[in-house]
């Protein structure tokens, strides 16, 4: 619409110098509501590049809304005299039937009570039931509304999970960032607990579910808080019965050794499949000063579960702050997470992802094999480009999946 804006003022005022008529044409009313409206489409293509909403998300969507409102003036006023107004119209039925369709969806899965909780130190967690028109997938992402007085006019996309714990309970696990994230973050810490129970919406779902089930091997793979959209395909394949005829191989890798703590139930529940979990810690364990680099793999198995008690050995990871707050069943030092978490093979320092490509690519895994990486922007670019690297040493067909999402 701009390029066409822009080339529809190039071409008339190029009209008007050619005829001698510059003096005046600017001074026609309908002219500079024109120049208004182009000039405003072009600085709302700008201030929407991705670097002016990560700088300030809050205000982008300000000053986005004020200059939306003064572009459709400007179209108005401009074509008001000289006919097309039924472009106008159009647009403005498209524009406005997209924000009904965005209140229908809201209002389909209501203003729900959510229990939100800070469970890290820049990391809180959604938990909201759901009605049965809310259809969440493997893959869908959601934006969330937070029934508040200064944040309900916002939303934000998050990738969601479905029924992992509960049935008909959608998890959302947010990073607190800038903005309306920080806010929450630092609102929730006022409370006992750092928990509290607010009025959501969810509109949604939206995005697309990857053919994960179509292949032999699933290796799904996942850095830092990128682990909800990987985990949810794991457990979709192992509850409808894929894991009967394909091998699906979750693994995760992040830093901090206290990100095991936050999402400890959802790994729990793997138990009850037959997914083949890998966890890389990647980060030093506090206190950890007489490990020995022979200790550096460590499988959850109990030879390699004592190795990892070594390096572990008085180290207690509080979470959120206090382990006193912290359920009684759950556990409050590394060393029980492990130990309680025996179906998952965990291991000390960074994967070597371009070693284990090549392993599952060389191996009788099958006539197909999908990757999935969802994490970092290096981590996923790592995996694209090791993958493309030994694709011809693949006994089968190779897919590659990217789940990153950057709003």
């Amino acid at each position: 619409m701009f390029g066409n804006a822009l080339v529809h003022s190039i071409m008339y005022t190029v009209r008007a110098i050619s005829r001698g008529r510059i003096g005046t044409y600017y001074y026609k009313e309908y002219i500079q509501w024109g120049v208004v409206a182009t000039t405003t489409a072009g600085v709302i293509i700008y201030q929407a590049f991705h670097c002016f909403r990560q700088m300030s998300y809050e205000t982008f969507l300000t000053v986005h809304i004020v200059l939306v409102v003064v572009f459709i003036v400007a179209c108005w006023y401009h074509c008001y005299d000289i006919g097309y107004l039924e472009w106008i119209y159009v647009s403005w039925a498209l524009w406005g039937g997209d924000r009904v369709q965005r209140v229908i969806r809201m209002c389909m899965f209501g203003f729900r009570k959510a229990n939100i909780e800070l469970i890290a130190d820049d990391t809180f967690k959604i938990s909201v039931k759901h009605n049965k028109l809310f259809r969440p997938f493997p893959g869908a992402f959601a934006y969330i509304y937070f029934i508040t007085p200064t944040m309900f006019w916002q939303s934000h996309p998050f990738t969601i999970i479905d029924g992992a714990i509960n049935e008909n309970e959608t998890t959302v696990y947010i990073k607190a960032k800038t903005g309306i994230t920080k806010r929450m973050k630092n609102y929730l810490s006022k409370f006992p607990g750092n928990k509290k129970t607010i009025r959501v919406s969810i509109e949604g779902p939206y995005g697309h579910r990857c053919p994960t089930n179509r292949y032999d091997t699933a290796l799904l793979w996942a850095g830092g808080n990128g682990i909800p959209g990987p985990y949810y395909h794991a457990v979709d394949l192992a509850k409808r019965g894929s894991a009967s005829r394909q091998q699906i191989k979750l693994l995760w890798t992040f830093r901090n050794p206290e990100t095991l703590f936050w999402f400890y139930d959802e790994l729990k529940a793997l138990s009850k499949t037959s997914v083949i979990t890998d966890i890389y810690i990647t980060g030093q364990i506090p206190n950890d000063e007489s490990s020995s680099d022979s200790d550096k793999e460590k499988k959850s198995d109990n030879s390699s579960s004592d190795s990892y008690k070594e390096k572990t050995e008085g180290t207690t990871i509080e979470v959120n702050g206090s382990s006193s707050d912290a359920d009684s069943s759950r556990p409050s030092t590394i060393r029980e997470a492990i130990d309680s978490l025996g179906h998952i093979n965990f291991h000390y320092g960074r994967p070597d992802f371009e070693q284990l490509i090549v392993e599952e690519f060389t191996e009788e895994t099958g006539p197909s094999v999908c990757v999935m990486t969802c994490g970092p922007p290096k981590m996923v670019d790592n995996v694209r480009g090791f993958t493309a690297k030994h694709l011809q040493s693949a006994k089968g067909r190779i897919d590659l999946f990217e789940e990153l999402q950057v709003w």
